[in-house]
């Protein structure tokens, strides 16, 4: 049981200070103003191209493959060989890298 709200097992750190509990005294030019200029707008965003629907297919296919499927290229080239040796290509059999 707690003992009195002094002791609670949880201490509450004390609230940090807010933008609204600033100095009255500074001025909207001042230096320590919290104004930005509307110059640098942050939110600007920068002119981007518009990629027609195979281009970006392809992108997207490619990302998606190397974040989650990053042994397919390792299992294309190991089919590869397994066919090779399959059908007789002694071209392939040779080169084998597993």
């Amino acid at each position: 049981m707690l003992l009195s709200p002094g002791h609670s097992p949880c201490r509450l750190s004390s609230p940090s200070p807010s933008v609204s509990e600033s100095p009255a005294h500074q001025t909207p030019g001042s230096s320590n103003s919290l104004i930005t200029p509307t110059s640098t707008n942050p939110r600007k965003r920068n002119l981007s191209t518009v990629l027609d629907e195979d281009t970006y297919v392809a992108a997207i296919e490619k990302i998606i493959q190397r974040d989650f499927f990053p042994d397919v290229p390792k299992l294309r080239d190991r089919l590869d060989w397994l066919e090779a040796t399959r059908t007789g290509d002694s071209g392939v059999e040779n080169t084998r890298t597993s």
